[in-house]
C-alpha cells in the first residue's frame, strides 16, 4: 500500500500533491466524525429547542367538549401550569361523577410525565358550569344565589333551584359561600366597582347583587370562563 502511494506521489506535480494530501486528510476527518459523533445523545433523545411562541398557557374551563378535545390533541404544545415546562404533558384519561343525578365526565386530565422531565402534576380540563367537589351544576348554584338575594328562606331557596340533593347540601353550600366571601369579592374587583355595593342589605347579599351586575342572571359559567377560577369553592 505504501509502495503504491509512493509511486503515485512521484508522478504528481507539487500542486497536485497538495490537493491529493488535502483530500486524504478530509476523508480521514469524515471517517473520524462517523466513529465519534459530536452529539452524545442517542437518536431521538437529544433535547429540542423550542421557540417562545410555542409556549401556550393552559386554561381550566372551556365552552365545549370540542375545545377540550382540541387541547388534548395538542397537549404537547402546552406549558404545564405547575412546573412551566413544555412537551411534557400527555393525555391521562378522565374522571366521571354525578351532576344533578346524571353520570357525566366531570373533567379531562393531562399528565406531566416525569420521564420527559415533567413534575408528575395532573392538571384538569373542565366544562364551564362544572363545580369542583359539588354534585350540582353552576346553573343550580346561580338559581340558589338568585333566591337568596330575593329574600327566600334557606329551604325555599333550595327548593327554588330544584336541586336533587338534600337540604343539608343547601346549608353546606351557603356556608361555603360565606366562607369564601372574600375570594368572590376579590374576583369581582376586575369587573365592577365594589363601592357600588348596596349598604341597606347585608354584606353577603349585597356582594351577590354585585355579582348579578357583573355577570347577567348570576351566570356562573360566564364567571368561570372570564376568570378561569372556581366560583366560591377553592
Amino acid at each position: 500500500m505504501c509502495f503504491l502511494y509512493c509511486l503515485i506521489v512521484e508522478e504528481m506535480s507539487l500542486f497536485v500533491k497538495v490537493l491529493f494530501c488535502v483530500g486524504l486528510f478530509s476523508l480521514w476527518l469524515i471517517f473520524l466524525n462517523l466513529l465519534c459523533p459530536e452529539n452524545p445523545f442517542p437518536r431521538g433523545e437529544a433535547p429540542r429547542e423550542i421557540s417562545v411562541w410555542y409556549h401556550i398557557g393552559m386554561k381550566k374551563f372551556y365552552k365545549s367538549t370540542d375545545q377540550i378535545e382540541n387541547v388534548r390533541e395538542n397537549c404537547r404544545s402546552i406549558r404545564c401550569p405547575k412546573c412551566g415546562k413544555v412537551e411534557v404533558l400527555r393525555r391521562h384519561g378522565y374522571r366521571t361523577g354525578y351532576i344533578n343525578n346524571k353520570r357525566v365526565i366531570r373533567c379531562w386530565r393531562l399528565y406531566c410525565d416525569p420521564r420527559g422531565g415533567g413534575c408528575g402534576h395532573t392538571p384538569s380540563l373542565r366544562l364551564c358550569g362544572v363545580l369542583r367537589g359539588r354534585s350540582f351544576s353552576g346553573k343550580v348554584l346561580g338559581l340558589f344565589i338568585e333566591a337568596l338575594v330575593m329574600g327566600y328562606s334557606m329551604q325555599s331557596a333550595w327548593d327554588y333551584c330544584k336541586c336533587a340533593s338534600s337540604l343539608r347540601t343547601g346549608y353546606r353550600t351557603y356556608h361555603w359561600l360565606r366562607h369564601n366571601e372574600s375570594n368572590i369579592r376579590n374576583a369581582l374587583y376586575e369587573f365592577i366597582d365594589v363601592r357600588d355595593m348596596n349598604t341597606d342589605a347585608s354584606s353577603f347579599i349585597a356582594l351577590l347583587e354585585l355579582f348579578k351586575k357583573a355577570f347577567k342572571d348570576y351566570n356562573i359559567s360566564a364567571f368561570q370562563l372570564k376568570t378561569q377560577k372556581n366560583f366560591g369553592f377553592p
